[in-house]
């Protein structure tokens, strides 16, 4: 009998031991089951501030799902991926840059990711040197305005900005368009639009407002005791910001166009010159070098009537704190490498060993 009882024991342990496996797997698969509806659901804390997902064309899912948990834009890459491949949504992200913000659920960030809902907010990437014009052709293209008209006729005549006391007069002859009094001023930055809100006076708005904030207010001091005014420094910073390269000593080049400026001496900065042609990229001929436009700095001595690009803060603080050399000329070679000279002769000498 208790040999039939120890015979009975011994065949329930397997048993009872296939019963504690299948719960437990149990268990497990319906706490993942748990965990992965809630977080599906879960919306990530995180303020109004889009991020920007840039999605390289050939990009993993993986990939994709690193940089919104790096970002803390998902819960968790698990959940991300498994959603993705179950709705068949891995096969569907786009290639491009997405702005998204914190407080979204996984399904509505990948209906952003997959084209399915546009997002409400955009960057706009406004570079170091743009002109006016080269802004208002971007602002069309990336379908902010329907014509870089639009941003002129605002700039001219349809929008107010006399609360930024700082602008140079609306109103001068010697302009090269009439929207130039502006040009210089419109910092570059990257700036979080409400696309369904967009106006081309608010943007520009918010582009001097920047301005203000960094060079008029964050330079006070330097401005202060600078011996030129704002307006010829915004000049000389947009000079600065086209004639010279991010790997360039910039306070240098600034210091050698000051010392022209102050000694009499003809910028011969042909920055100026592109300003005014219908394609900056084209040839100077020899009879725009020898005209009496304003902006010509070959004939022309001083500074030209408005600045000739919207210059960044480092080509702002080169203008504002030039440094003090021998040089008087300088010239990029083939390969971009800036070559200073202190004469005229040592300036030709380059120009035939770096320039031919």
């Amino acid at each position: 009998m208790r040999h039939s009882r120890s015979r009975s024991f011994k065949t329930l342990i397997p048993l009872l031991l296939l019963v504690l496996v299948v719960s437990t797997l149990a268990g497990f698969f319906w706490y993942q089951e748990m965990r992965y509806g809630s977080l599906i659901q879960e919306k990530m804390p995180g303020g109004s501030t889009p991020f920007i997902i840039d999605v390289e064309k050939g990009s993993s899912i993986g990939q994709v799902a690193k940089q919104l948990e790096e970002k803390k834009l998902i819960p968790a890459i698990d959940a991300f991926l498994r959603y993705a491949r179950e709705h068949g949504d891995d096969q569907k992200i786009q290639a491009g840059t997405f702005s998204v913000t914190g407080g979204l659920t996984i399904p509505e960030v990948l209906d952003i990711m997959t084209g399915r809902t546009k997002p409400t907010r955009s960057r706009v990437v406004i570079r170091e040197g743009l002109t006016i014009r080269e802004i208002a052709a971007q602002l069309t293209k990336e379908g902010l305005i329907s014509a870089p008209e639009d941003m002129y006729t605002c700039i001219e005549s349809s929008c107010d900005f006399s609360a930024f006391t700082f602008l140079p007069p609306k109103k001068n002859a010697q302009y090269a368009f009439p929207y130039s009094y502006m040009e210089g001023y419109l910092f570059p930055d990257t700036y979080f639009i409400e696309i369904d809100t967009f106006t081309i006076e608010g943007f520009l708005t918010q582009m001097l407002k920047n301005f203000d904030t960094k060079v008029v207010k964050g330079m006070k001091k330097e401005i202060a005791a600078s011996s030129y005014t704002l307006e010829d420094l915004v000049i000389m910073g947009s000079i600065v910001e086209k004639e010279s390269r991010p790997r360039d000593d910039q306070s240098i080049v600034a210091g050698i166009l000051w010392k022209r400026y102050e000694n009499g001496v003809q910028l011969a900065a042909d920055a100026t010159n592109r300003y005014i042609k219908e394609n900056p990229l084209d040839p100077i001929y020899q009879v725009e070098l020898v005209s009496s436009n304003p902006y010509n700095g070959r004939k022309v001595k001083g500074l030209p009537p408005s600045a000739i690009s919207n210059p960044g803060l480092a080509s702002m603080k080169a203008a504002i704190q030039p440094t003090a050399s021998d040089w008087w000329y300088y010239l990029h070679d083939n390969n971009g490498v800036i070559r200073f000279a202190r004469t005229e002769n040592e300036h030709e000498r380059n120009k035939s060993l770096y320039l031919r």
